[in-house]
């Protein structure tokens, strides 16, 4: 049973799709949500709708490095409640982020510097750092439950790939 299908119910129309960081077109209102997202993302829209339906967190930020080396897109989605705090939605804005470091290192004298511990993965652009074990502990030594190996999250609710929705069990 559906509890709930969440639908893209909003779309400030101010460039044309192509000039956009995440297309739209007015034709995707009403849509739902899933359907606004490339099939290959399903999971991973499932895993950020169900964090933020079930308040585990209250934004989720993703950033999108498919827009070249000069910018740095990283989309948001932040939860949305009504006046009695009732999960309502979400909210998801895009922003690209490097004229706004570029202008903060400006302002301040900064300069962003290499990390030399950390070496970069040629494949997909991701940073490799090795992980440290808690010599007492054992922390990060293995992992207890089952990760998403897109996202690197834990498995959670059952939300419908096509419509976004929770699935009551």
């Amino acid at each position: 049973m559906l509890i709930a299908i969440i639908k893209f119910l909003f779309y400030n129309y101010t460039e044309d799709k192509e000039e956009m960081f995440a297309g739209r077109v007015p034709g995707q209102v009403g849509n739902p949500l899933a359907n606004c997202h490339p099939p290959a993302t399903y999971k991973n829209v499932k895993w950020v709708l169900s964090q933020l339906r079930h308040g585990n967190e209250d934004v989720v930020r993703i950033h999108v490095p498919t827009h070249g080396p000069d910018k740095y897109v990283v989309h948001s989605y932040q939860a949305m409640h009504d006046d009695t705090g009732n999960y309502m939605g979400v909210n998801e804005y895009v922003l690209d982020f490097q004229p706004i470091i570029d202008w903060y290192l400006q302002q301040t004298g900064q300069r962003l510097a290499k990390d030399e511990t950390v070496e970069v993965d040629a494949t997909s652009s991701a940073s490799k750092k090795q992980e440290e074990v808690d010599s007492v502990s054992g922390a990060s030594e293995q992992a207890t439950s089952e990760v998403d190996s897109v996202s690197s999250a834990s498995e959670s609710a059952d939300v419908d790939s096509v419509s976004s929705a929770s699935i009551k069990s």
